[in-house]
């Protein structure tokens, strides 16, 4: 039988290029121009054919009534809010292009941000459209959070560095909710709010005093004598015959832990088993380390191969993401995987 093929709106074509823009600028791509060109046109070219031949399933479905949704939801709200959207997009507007470098900036540094950012996204609209309160209606509730943003925003003004700036950000979120869609609403977006906080980019102080790249050094000595090779550890620095290998903050797996933690939070929530909730939780941290610890281990038998010099190559930057990709597939396994996909429907 033929298959069927629906119609492509305008819309379906700007969240298609979005789509394809987010996944080649994501912090797990190549950072070379061409493949991330070809990878964000593959990707856009994937979700309009999934679009137009599954109009009610998956992500694509999430552009099905939008156009007639933000039209609707733009007239029922007073001019003076909008006034309110307006300045707040004007005054935080320099701390989101801020964030949004950091998130894809770099993969061994809040390489979670953006992949949460789209969860929130897709959760939120998910949730909206389940929802059967009451009427919306902007709550003045929200206006000790914006007052709470705005003191940090100016607190961070004589510093500059956009970091206080951004929490700033993250705490005026529930207010725009209220003031935007009211009390009931708000309350049913309790899980994208609360994962907000990930938005936040974490500073390279955190991770130097998480300890784990302590660890993830001891580990790989261990498990180097125990596979026969000479080795010996001062602080993160591996000594073997001929080469020191220096775990570094990057190796140090602090990335993938974070992504762990923030992914998890919406695991548990969508997950309904007690049993798989609390595996989630206890699984995050030796999972994290042992992948880590056998990705430097990998690397060091690199580096007696090849050389130092395959450090430098994609092998390095590679395993990381090899590492994210193996972290977060087992949260996802252990998860209630057939709920999951209800979350966003």
């Amino acid at each position: 039988m033929a298959r069927r093929y629906h119609p492509v709106r305008w819309l379906d074509v700007a969240v298609a290029a979005v789509v394809g823009f987010l996944v080649a600028d994501s912090p797990l791509m190549p950072r070379s121009t061409g493949p991330k060109l070809a990878i964000g046109t593959i990707t856009a070219a994937l979700f309009l054919w999934f679009r137009s031949t599954h109009p009610d399933q998956g992500v694509a479905a999430t552009t099905r009534g939008l156009g007639s949704g933000l039209r609707d939801f733009a007239r029922a709200l007073p001019v003076p809010v909008w006034l309110c959207v307006g300045a707040w997009l004007a005054l935080f507007g320099p701390t989101l292009a801020w964030m949004y470098e950091k998130w894809t900036g770099s993969f061994w540094s809040n390489n979670h941000s953006l992949i949460v950012a789209v969860l929130i996204v897709l959760l939120a609209r998910a949730r909206l459209r389940r929802f059967s309160g009451p009427p919306q209606d902007a709550s003045l509730l929200g206006l000790p959070f914006l007052v709470a943003g705005l003191v940090l925003l100016v607190g961070d003004y004589g510093m500059r560095s956009q970091q206080i700036a951004s929490i700033g950000l993250v705490a005026t979120l529930p207010g725009m909710s209220l003031l935007l869609l009211g009390r009931a609403r708000t309350r049913a977006l309790w899980l994208p709010l609360a994962m907000s906080v990930f938005l936040v980019p974490l500073p390279s102080l955190v991770s130097n005093h998480m300890y784990l790249r302590t660890i993830t050094a001891d580990w790989t000595v261990a498990v180097l004598q125990a596979l026969g090779v000479r080795a010996s550890l001062f602080h993160s620095l591996i000594e073997i015959p001929d080469t020191v290998f220096v775990v570094s903050e990057a190796c140090s797996g602090f990335s993938t832990f974070v992504a762990a933690i923030a992914l998890s939070l919406f695991l548990v929530a969508a997950t309904r088993s007690t049993a798989r909730r609390i595996a989630i939780v206890a699984a995050i941290v030796p999972l994290t380390l042992v992948a880590n610890t056998v990705r430097v281990v990998l690397l060091v038998f690199l580096t007696r191969i090849a050389g130092t010099q395959i450090l430098d190559t994609m092998a390095h930057e590679g395993s990381g993401v090899a590492t994210f990709i193996v972290v977060i597939g087992t949260l996802f396994w252990i998860a209630d995987r057939p709920h999951l996909s209800e979350a966003f429907r």
